[in-house]
């Protein structure tokens, strides 16, 4: 329980942290950043080559995630994008065509699918993932925001992980020497900062059979 207690502590410590220093950048920083985020993300040639892409919509203080979704709808893809269930708590994945018409906020103000307009689709169909935290490292470790949603989803991305394409989006200041985590998290091959892709230990692991 005490080690439990110390990860759940230290997890928190993290989050307050990271949070805080992204909050610090300006409307301006948040939308330059985003912007070469999103050249970054659209230069991975897995990317091009998938059928199926899982994205989220911004909210708050993350990168804005708008124009990726808006150039994957433009190449033909199938965009997907998560619904917040909270009982059982977990994300639906559905198909959207428009980002105006086929969306509306739902829990904490996210913007997520509307049923009635959208086909749901199964984890296990989505090529390509696009996935959120308040930080990452270097091994592909991730730190949600507390709610547990994409722990859960994360191993049922099975094709997309066999594949080395999911992908981990954040700022470069989200980038940490270590997240606290548990053995059974699952982490991301790669990551997409404003500077650099990072190709993580995960994916080398992954590359060796291990």
């Amino acid at each position: 329980m005490s080690a439990a207690l110390d990860l759940k502590a230290a997890k928190a410590a993290m989050r307050q942290e990271i949070l805080a220093r992204r909050a610090m950048l300006t409307a301006e920083e948040v939308a330059e950043r985003s912007q070469r985020i999103v050249q970054n993300a659209l230069s991975l040639p897995a990317l091009a080559e998938a059928d199926t892409v899982l994205l989220f919509a911004s909210f708050g203080t993350e990168l804005n995630t708008g124009e990726l979704i808006s150039a994957c709808l433009r190449a033909g893809q199938d965009v997907v994008l998560p619904r917040i269930c909270r009982d059982p708590r977990r994300l639906d994945l559905y198909t959207i065509k428009d980002l105006q018409r086929d969306l509306r906020p739902g829990p904490w103000g996210i913007p997520q699918p509307i049923p009635d307009r959208c086909p749901e689709v199964m984890p296990r169909d989505v090529d390509f993932a696009f996935v959120p935290g308040v930080a990452f490292d270097l091994a592909g470790n991730r730190l949600g925001y507390g709610g547990g949603f994409y722990d859960m989803l994360l191993p049922q991305l099975r094709h997309a992980l066999a594949a080395g394409a999911v992908v981990g989006l954040a700022f470069e200041l989200q980038i940490v020497d270590a997240v606290p985590h548990k053995p059974k998290d699952v982490p991301v091959p790669v990551l997409a900062t404003e500077e650099r892709i990072i190709h993580t230990t995960a994916a080398h692991c992954r590359n060796r059979g291990r």
